[in-house]
C-alpha cells in the first residue's frame, strides 16, 4: 500500500497498519514529518518492507521518524530510502546521515 500525508497527519497511520493485518509493504510518499504524539505503529502489523520515496534528510525530524518505524515495526526487514538529493553535497549528507 502506498500513502501520502501531505499535510503531515499521521493520525491515521497507527489505524491503517491496524485495519490491514496482510499488509507487508508499506510506501511512504514524500517527505517524512516527525509524529510528536507517541503512537503504536502496528506492533503486530506484518510490514516486512518500508520504502521511503523522495527523503529529503533536511530536517532532524525526518530521520527522528525513520528511527521511530525501525523500532515500532517488529517484522521489519528492509528499509529503502529513495531520497531527494539536489548536489554531491545533499548527496553526501544524507548517506552520513542514514
Amino acid at each position: 500500500i502506498t500513502v501520502d500525508f501531505p499535510d503531515y497527519d499521521w493520525e491515521f497511520l497507527p489505524m491503517l497498519l491496524e485495519k490491514c493485518p496482510s499488509l507487508h509493504t508499506l510506501v511512504i510518499k514524500g517527505p517524512l514529518h516527525a509524529d510528536t504524539r507517541e503512537r503504536e505503529y502496528g506492533l503486530l502489523c506484518p510490514v516486512k518492507v518500508l520504502e521511503i520515496i523522495e527523503y529529503e534528510g533536511s530536517k532532524i525530524e525526518e530521520l527522528k521518524q525513520l528511527e521511530v518505524f525501525l523500532q515500532k515495526l517488529p517484522y521489519l526487514e528492509l528499509v529503502k530510502v529513495l531520497a531527494y538529493a539536489t548536489d554531491d553535497k545533499d548527496k553526501s549528507r544524507i548517506t552520513k546521515d542514514l
